[in-house]
């Protein structure tokens, strides 16, 4: 049987005022629990189109600029290609496929890396070299490919260096096409010519091209001729900003009469005269140019801005 209490005149029993205490405690916890979450941050999600991923915390990076890798560039003396979608390397194999790259980081590779197709090389002010005591071209560019190679990073510092080839092209090799907007070839030595870059057609009906408009090649070494660059059997154009200077090579005495430490036109000897074997022309020069030539016969040559330099 139920016992009754009296409160305020009011009879209530044992079970209902349990019931009570009950619900006053629960309600007293259910407070409590509303005043500490009211103390914890919130998100509102109103502001997000879609609930966010908590599991997802990678923001991806676009890497976006021209083929001469200058964001914004308005020079009338190349062509600006815009490359939305650029594959980012941190490793690089014997072979680079057509595509757009550009370095994550600083890569050394074991051997020369052939180019396939038509690819564009950003150095994003990182460095790519041939690892040491390892001997041939750091890249080299077959008949019917391309490589333009540019460097984003402001100011400059990409690089190509640690060529070491026994006969020609310490730094690249160019049997086909070759287009330097900017970058810096440094360090690389070749044990014949061309320890830049070395640019030969082949003979026949392959003509190799070599053109320039900004970047610097310099620093660079051969036994022979051309530290910096070699010509022969192609078609070159510098304009803009070039720098090719600072290359050293040896006497000179295999066989061609002129030594050249930084570019080297060759020329082939018919009738008593050497005849040049390359097409070159040298567009608007803007200060700051600087390209030093070696030739067997002479070739005309228009400078630029009024501190470009271009010496025999």
């Amino acid at each position: 049987m139920s016992r009754y209490v009296s409160l305020d005149d009011t009879e209530i029993s044992e079970d209902t005022t349990m019931k009570r205490f009950a619900i006053k405690q629960l309600t007293a916890l259910a407070l409590a629990l509303v005043m500490t979450l009211s103390l914890c941050p919130v998100t509102a999600w109103a502001d997000y189109a879609e609930p966010p991923s908590f599991g997802d915390t990678t923001t991806e990076e676009t890497h976006s600029h021209p083929t001469c890798g200058v964001t914004g560039c308005t020079s009338s003396t190349h062509g600006h290609n815009e490359v939305d979608v650029w594959t980012e390397l941190t490793s690089v194999g014997s072979t680079l496929s057509e595509g757009s790259y550009y370095l994550g980081k600083d890569i050394t590779v074991n051997s020369t890396i052939a180019i396939s197709g038509t690819v564009n090389l950003c150095l994003n002010g990182n460095t790519l070299s041939l690892a040491s005591g390892k001997t041939g071209s750091v890249i080299s560019v077959p008949v019917g490919a391309t490589l333009n190679l540019c460097d984003c990073s402001n100011p400059s510092t990409g690089i190509i260096t640690g060529g070491n080839a026994r006969s020609e092209g310490g730094g690249i090799y160019v049997f086909g096409n070759l287009v330097i907007y900017g970058g810096t070839i440094s360090g690389n030595y070749a044990g014949y010519e061309g320890g830049g870059v070395f640019v030969n057609g082949g003979g026949g009906t392959n003509v190799a091209s070599f053109k320039m408009y900004g970047g610097s090649i310099t620093n660079n070494s051969a036994n022979n001729h051309a530290g910096g660059v070699y010509l022969s059997n192609c078609t070159a154009t510098l304009s803009g900003t070039p720098v090719i200077s600072g290359n050293t090579s040896g006497d000179g005495s295999l066989s061609y009469p002129v030594k050249a430490d930084n570019m080297y036109v060759y020329a082939y000897m018919s009738n008593g005269s050497y005849i040049p074997n390359a097409d070159i022309t040298v567009g608007d020069l803007a200060d700051g140019a600087s390209i030093g030539v070696g030739m067997t016969s002479p070739c005309t040559f228009t400078e630029g801005g009024a501190d470009a330099k271009v010496w025999m």
